[in-house]
């Protein structure tokens, strides 16, 4: 399976060839899957903090956490990125990777206070815990969708000629 994932792919690896339109806009499908949950994360991170009783003197600090995560480890990610020898190619497993961190992000910063309702017992413990589930979520998230770019368009680059590269990052920009 992973060889047919490696050899079938359009944006596969090597001499860069002149890619279809459709290639092209289905590479940048996914700047609009990041944004729409970008969206969805300013629509409902409010909300959500304010209803498992964060105090409001912290929502900075969880908005700061993120891109000082990224000031640090950015370029070691992009280092790691650049030397994966990985039969999936340089970029797929850390966009792969960094897409499951995308939902599994979303996925604890607005479940967090049922998956803390199921797991703690003590009502006592169970509001600390569940800002922390959603602190937790919401900073993956973060994480995650600012990483993820560096790969994609890293990927768009790889494998395409220069004007593909013109062309593609303007499909990115329509669909971001």
């Amino acid at each position: 399976m992973l060889e047919s994932l490696a050899g079938g792919d359009p944006f596969e690896a090597g001499e860069p060839s002149k890619k279809r339109t459709g290639q092209l806009v289905m590479h940048s499908m996914i700047m609009f899957g990041r944004e729409f949950c970008y969206a969805v994360e300013a629509a409902f991170v409010t909300p959500v903090l304010l209803t498992v009783g964060l105090p409001k003197s912290l929502y900075s600090f969880v908005w700061l956490i993120s891109p000082i995560l990224g000031f640090l480890l950015q370029p070691v990610v992009g280092s790691a990125s650049d030397h994966c020898t990985s039969r999936w190619g340089k970029r797929r497993p850390f966009i792969l990777t960094f897409g499951i961190l995308m939902l599994l992000g979303m996925a604890l910063y607005l479940n967090g206070d049922t998956v803390i309702s199921v797991l703690v017992a003590d009502r006592g413990t169970w509001k600390m815990w569940a800002i922390i589930i959603t602190m937790l979520g919401i900073v993956l998230f973060d994480f995650a969708a600012d990483f993820i770019d560096g790969p994609i368009k890293a990927y768009l680059f790889d494998a395409c000629t220069h004007q593909d590269k013109q062309k593609g990052l303007h499909y990115h920009a329509l669909l971001t």
